[in-house]
């Protein structure tokens, strides 16, 4: 098991922050470590941390995690709230922040507070600190008052120095300890507690085999208790690490049949709306019809309107000829009053042949007179 212990320990490298923090009152607890021996940043893209949310005025909000001092994030002095979200790497006890301003045409920020959650979106922040920066154009090292879980960091910058219209920020970095990493502390600090008190209890009894034997066996059925629940974490993590893969490996198919079937949309999509347009045209066409037929049935009311009315004239015109010519000529013989008389009852066309019957008489009997 002691060799179990060497292989552990050489594949995670820890390092214990120890800066007059248990004078001041705060907690110590050991940061993970990069391979080169540098701090290990849960809050850099590179890992996969990234900003899930900020202010409408901030431009540049990712640039605090990146490696490019170049770039940062800028804020009008004048907003109210300022403020960026930050997604970690994974689920942190963070303990300790760092935060830059390179920028020398800006304001740098003064008091800050931060807050983190478990999950995003949220209402419910909890505090992990209220700070106050130097005015400085340098990194600054910040430890929290209490290391605390979290996976989401919210930023709010309160106050600024200077004057100058705009306020950046250039580096965001979080450490701390993720959950692997605090479990194979814990357990390095209980088998290092063990073996001091192995190595204590072999001074003190150097010639007592029997108190040594019983001691060790002591040790043994401790590191029997520990390394079995270890053993137990390990395979429950590996246990959800594979019922993820399999998820995802799961989920390609199905990804892989919507992309199918939203491809096979299009070609209906395009039809769709082929048809919709013709059906447009169509109605435009439709409408046009109806707007001609209307304005031919308003000059055909019209027409029929202007003949009705020329009817109305000529009948009245006749009429009036007819009348005239019954009441102009009052020495014609009593026969030819009752004819005209007969012919005012029989109608205006009734009169008219009548008329022209009397004529034709008349112009008979003067022929005949003029021969005798």
């Amino acid at each position: 098991m002691a060799k179990s212990v060497f292989l552990v320990t050489h594949e995670f490298t820890f390092y214990n922050e120890k800066q007059n923090e248990e004078d001041n009152g705060l907690v110590n607890i050991t940061h993970r470590l990069e391979p080169d021996g540098t701090k290990y940043n849960y809050a850099a893209a590179s890992k996969g941390a990234k900003v899930v949310a900020h202010d409408k005025e901030a431009k540049g909000a990712s640039n605090i995690l990146g490696e490019d001092h170049d770039m940062y994030l800028r804020n009008p002095c004048s907003v109210a709230d300022k403020f960026v979200v930050i997604e970690l790497a994974e689920e942190t006890l963070v303990d300790a922040i760092t935060i830059a301003n390179f920028e020398h045409h800006s304001s740098n920020f003064k008091q800050f507070e931060l807050s983190g959650s478990l999950v995003f979106p949220t209402e419910s922040w909890f505090d992990l600190g209220t700070f106050v920066a130097e005015n400085v154009k340098h990194r600054q090292y910040f430890k929290l008052p209490e290391p605390k879980w979290a996976r989401y960091v919210k930023l709010r910058l309160v106050t600024h120095y200077g004057s100058e219209f705009y306020c950046t920020l250039s580096l965001f970095e979080a450490y701390g300890v993720d959950a692997i990493e605090k479990m194979l502390e814990d357990l390095i600090m209980a088998s290092g507690e063990l073996s001091n008190r192995n190595q204590t209890v072999v001074l003190e009894n150097n010639d007592s085999l029997t108190l040594l034997e019983d001691n060790i066996n002591e040790l043994n059925k401790i590191q029997g208790e520990v390394f079995p629940r270890f053993d137990n974490k390990i395979v429950k993590y590996s246990g959800l690490v594979e019922q993820t893969r399999l998820e995802i490996k799961e989920f390609w198919p199905w990804k892989e049949t919507m992309e199918k079937e939203f491809t096979d949309l299009e070609p209906w999509k395009a039809s769709v709306s082929f048809r919709l347009e013709s059906v447009v045209k169509e109605n435009i066409m439709l409408r046009q019809d109806i707007e001609k037929i209307a304005s031919d049935e308003e000059r055909l009311d019209k027409a029929e309107h202007a003949l009705l009315c020329t009817s109305l004239s000529v009948t009245i015109v006749v009429a009036f000829k007819i009348l005239w010519d019954l009441f102009s000529n009052p020495s014609v013989d009593s026969p030819h009053r009752k004819v005209r008389r007969w012919e005012l009852s029989r109608g205006p066309k009734c009169g008219e042949i009548w008329n022209a019957k009397l004529e034709m008489q008349k112009m008979a009997s003067k022929g005949n007179a003029e021969n005798h």
